[in-house]
């Protein structure tokens, strides 16, 4: 795809292949925007997802560019969580009418902004309406900007171009206390009461076994991994960039060093796994998979949390990113949340009604009560 838009010419790819080198040359500032790992991402070939990289010219020179993941949402993106009436309804509707995502940011992590732009060439005020005019081009009903936290003046042009403010899409991350030199520290800085309920929680592990999976130990797991991953997935109740177990070794392949995951077993069967993801000052809790017949006894969940608490300690990290779901659990250990600055931009009354309905469900099974978990001692709040 190719048009023009005043003095700018825009070229949008569906590989990065097509565009490496004056990509890369665009983002070599940038590591989350490298061809390698964005086309590990196209290899991980996600059954709803397309990909697109918006190119922008203004005399032969580039001066934008635009990471795009497409979404085509249908009922295989969100479970059977609800009545069984409002279930109904949203599989018959999309059965009938394909609706088209666009987001201007990456759904597989966080914080990470995919429109850049050369200001004294280009305005985010035009950049922006390049995003949009791709979006009529694709036939996508709705728009999200992800990753927008930027100046008022930008925010309020944001809003003026019919984008608002989306407050639902939250991480959760533990920022680490400096004098943590040991997880017995982090234990020290806990109340009485999550103090007791972390050792309960330690015991526990005592029944699995954990240890780092080496490459051929990912390929021999792959399947378990797979399985495993599937399991957790089909809990949540909206899921978007479907993947399978290939995807975790394209992140070792790519990241190397950076990438690595943990292998929960109960005796010689792999029961849980946990992936992480180094970056400069933060480790990131990627992905992970239970088998939750085990979750209870071994108490897999908020062993992998902690685990990520005690590694990212030893690392000497200063943030531990845990991601978006199950938000009580990770504010029992210290996570507060922390906003996406996402801006949304619906083109038709349906789907606006349709995003009120996913949201009031998503809310509702959050729930309010992580916000009144308060896991360290007075003075000492993270």
């Amino acid at each position: 795809m190719h048009f023009s838009k005043g003095d700018f010419h825009v070229q949008v790819f569906d590989s990065v292949k097509t565009i490496e080198p004056d990509w890369n040359n665009f983002h070599r500032k940038i590591p989350h925007l490298s061809s390698g790992y964005l086309l590990s991402l196209e290899n991980a070939n996600p059954s709803d997802m397309e990909f697109r990289y918006a190119v922008v010219r203004k005399n032969e020179k580039i001066v934008a560019c635009a990471y795009i993941q497409l979404v085509n949402f249908s009922g295989k993106n969100f479970t059977e969580q609800g009545s069984w009436f409002l279930v109904s309804a949203l599989k018959l509707f999309f059965r009938l009418k394909k609706v088209r995502l666009l987001f201007c940011g990456n759904l597989f992590s966080c914080d990470f902004r995919c429109l850049h732009f050369l200001e004294e060439h280009i305005r985010f005020e035009e950049s922006l309406e390049i995003i949009q005019q791709v979006g009529e081009k694709e036939k996508c009903q709705l728009l999200m900007m992800k990753e927008m936290n930027l100046p008022e003046a930008q925010l309020t042009i944001l809003k003026e171009h019919g984008f608002r403010r989306y407050n639902e899409d939250l991480t959760m991350a533990l920022d680490l206390d400096a004098k943590w030199n040991s997880f017995d520290d982090y234990c020290q800085s806990l109340t009485k009461k999550y103090r007791k309920r972390l050792r309960i929680i330690r015991k526990a592990k005592e029944k699995s076994v954990v240890r780092k999976l080496e490459a051929d130990d990912v390929k021999k797991f792959l399947p378990g991994i797979g399985e495993l991953f599937s399991q957790t997935v089909s809990r949540q109740f909206v899921k978007m960039g479907i993947i399978d177990e290939h995807y975790f070794e394209l992140m070792q392949n790519t990241y190397g060093a950076n990438f690595f995951i943990n292998g929960y077993f109960s005796g010689d069967k792999l029961v849980a796994f946990a992936s992480h993801v180094i970056h400069e000052h933060m480790l990131e809790l990627h992905y992970i998979g239970i088998d939750y017949g085990f979750n209870e006894s071994h108490a897999l969940y908020f062993n992998i949390l902690y685990d990520g608490v005690e590694q990212a300690i030893a690392m000497k990290k200063k943030i531990l990113e845990l991601g978006r779901t199950a938000r009580e659990a990770k504010a029992s250990v210290g996570c507060k949340s922390v906003p996406s600055y996402d801006y949304l931009y619906v083109r038709n009354r349906v789907v606006n009604f349709l995003i009120s309905v996913f949201e009031n469900l998503f809310l509702e099974k959050i729930g309010e009560e992580w916000k009144n978990r308060h896991p360290f001692k007075s003075g000492i709040e993270k």
